[in-house]
């Protein structure tokens, strides 16, 4: 099978594998062609073990941390030991190294934080239910890191353009900075435009991050990637933002 396709974060440090997955590769087929790793979708789990097993191979992990995304605040350890289940939870952080943290998106933001000597990494999977619930604030604070110098990569999401959202959401960020976030729509006054990487980056230096990095890569536009809102299908596959000590 051929390599899942791979780009790397423009901040990557030496001794970190960062980067998102392409949808080149793999062997889903059918709307999930062809690198699909989520599970839950409806794609022949067979082709996910294998797609799954093929990232694993490709970057050199002894395991991938894989979550139950549910939209929450739930940050878990991974150690190399594994889970006894699937955790159920948005946020993930490990100290130990060739352990893959690997956050599933096809729209939402993939965050991938390190501190800056790569002792401690971390991913979170940010939807507007977790930025608007301050679920990077509140990992960055749960860490058990004091007075450290974080590093972060804001991967492939939905752009602003893209991403026309009502009242119910955008009425979230009220009191954020309205003019990074939110733009008017520009035919309906009931809509905004909802800029999720830059609520990402907000939401960062409110945590204290320093420095940070965004992908620039919107994947409802670029077709190397998944997008729910842009297949217009029933489903569609899911691509990995991926953090892994070497």
């Amino acid at each position: 099978m051929a390599e899942i396709g791979w780009i790397s974060a423009q901040n990557a440090p030496e001794g970190l594998r960062v980067g998102s997955t392409l949808i080149a590769g793999g062997q889903s087929r059918g709307e999930f062609a062809a690198s699909n790793l989520a599970a839950h979708v409806g794609d022949d789990p067979l082709n996910v073990q294998a797609n799954r097993q093929t990232l694993l191979d490709q970057i050199g992990a002894k395991r991938l941390q894989w979550l139950q995304q549910v939209h929450g605040e739930t940050l878990v350890y991974a150690d190399d030991k594994g889970q006894p289940a699937l955790p159920s939870a948005d946020a993930v952080w490990t100290d130990q190294r060739q352990l893959g943290l690997a956050i599933l998106t096809a729209d939402c933001v993939p965050v991938l934080l390190w501190r800056a000597d790569t002792s401690i990494i971390v991913g979170i999977h940010a939807g507007w239910r977790g930025l608007s619930a301050q679920i990077i604030e509140q990992t960055v604070a749960a860490l058990p890191v004091a007075n450290s110098r974080w590093v972060a990569w804001i991967g492939p999401c939905i752009s602003a353009a893209h991403y026309e959202v009502g009242q119910a959401v955008w009425s979230k960020f009220e009191g954020w900075p309205e003019q990074q976030i939110l733009r008017p729509h520009p035919t309906d006054a009931q809509k905004r435009n909802l800029n999720l990487a830059a609520a990402a980056f907000v939401a960062l230096k409110r945590a204290g991050v320093d420095e940070i990095c965004c992908s620039g890569i919107c994947n409802y536009s670029d077709p190397r990637f998944y997008s729910f809102r842009g297949r217009r299908a029933e489903e569609t596959g899911r691509f990995a933002s991926v953090i892994m000590r070497i």
